[in-house]
C-alpha cells in the first residue's frame, strides 16, 4: 500500500523518455553490436570487438567490461545504470571509426558509415530530449532527428533484434514529441522516486536471483 499510494502515473510513465531512450535503446543497441559486427566481419570480427573495447576502455570515465559482458552489468550486483549506457553510447561513434579504419571493408563502406550514423543519430536524439525549454522550431527538428534515428534503426538492426524492432520502446519514439507538446520537457519531471521504489521491489531482488 505505501508503494501504490508513493507512485505518481504522469511522472512514471508519460515524461519517461530519457530512460527509455538510455535503458531502452541504448543497451539494446550495445547488446546488437557484437553480432551485428559478426555478420559485417564474419570471422575476423572478433578483433573488431576487441579493438572498440579498448578504444572505450580509454574513453569512458565509467568501468568498461566489453561489449559482449556490458548488458549483464559492470559486476554481479551491479545493474547497468542509464548513466553508463549514456557514456558508452557517446564514445561508439567515434570508436566504430577508428576501428573501421584500421579494419577496411571497402566493398561495405556505405554499411559501415550507416552503422555509424545510427550510433551518431541516438546521441543527437538524447541531446535534443535535454533541452529545457521546447519551442515549435527545437520540436520541430526533434521530428525530424526522430525519424531519422528511427530509419536507422530499422535499417541497421532489423535482421539483429529478434522481434525486428516490432517493440514497445520502438513504437514510442514517435510519441516523444506530442508527449512534450502535452506535458513540457522531460527535465521538467523527476521519475528518480519511483524507479526507486521499483528497483528496491523488483529489479534488486529480481537481478540478484538470476545471478544464482
Amino acid at each position: 500500500f505505501h508503494r501504490l499510494r508513493l507512485f505518481n502515473p504522469v511522472t512514471c510513465t508519460c515524461n519517461d523518455d530519457l530512460h527509455y531512450l538510455g535503458l531502452g535503446h541504448g543497451k539494446s543497441m550495445i547488446h546488437w553490436l557484437p553480432p551485428l559486427l559478426a555478420q559485417v566481419y564474419k570471422g575476423s570480427y572478433g578483433k573488431v570487438v576487441s579493438y572498440i573495447d579498448e578504444c572505450i576502455g580509454i574513453f569512458s570515465e565509467v568501468p568498461f567490461p566489453g561489449l559482449l559482458r556490458f548488458p549483464d552489468g559492470i559486476s554481479e550486483h551491479s545493474p547497468v545504470s542509464a548513466k553508463a549506457v549514456n557514456q558508452v553510447m557517446e564514445y561508439l561513434p567515434l570508436a566504430l571509426l577508428y576501428a573501421f579504419e584500421k579494419f577496411p571493408l571497402p566493398a561495405l563502406k556505405s554499411t559501415l558509415y550507416a552503422i555509424v550514423g545510427v550510433y551518431a543519430m541516438y546521441n543527437v536524439v538524447l541531446s535534443d530530449l535535454k533541452v529545457h525549454e521546447h519551442t515549435d522550431e527545437t520540436l520541430a527538428v526533434l521530428e525530424v532527428d526522430v525519424r531519422d534515428f528511427q530509419d536507422g534503426l530499422l535499417h541497421v538492426f532489423r535482421w539483429i533484434s529478434k522481434v525486428q524492432l516490432k517493440t514497445l520502446k520502438f513504437h514510442r519514439l514517435g510519441h516523444y514529441c506530442p508527449q512534450i507538446r502535452h506535458h513540457g520537457s522531460t527535465d521538467n519531471t523527476n521519475t528518480d522516486r519511483d524507479e526507486e521504489h521499483h528497483g528496491d521491489g523488483v529489479k534488486i531482488p529480481s537481478y540478484r536471483s538470476s545471478k544464482k
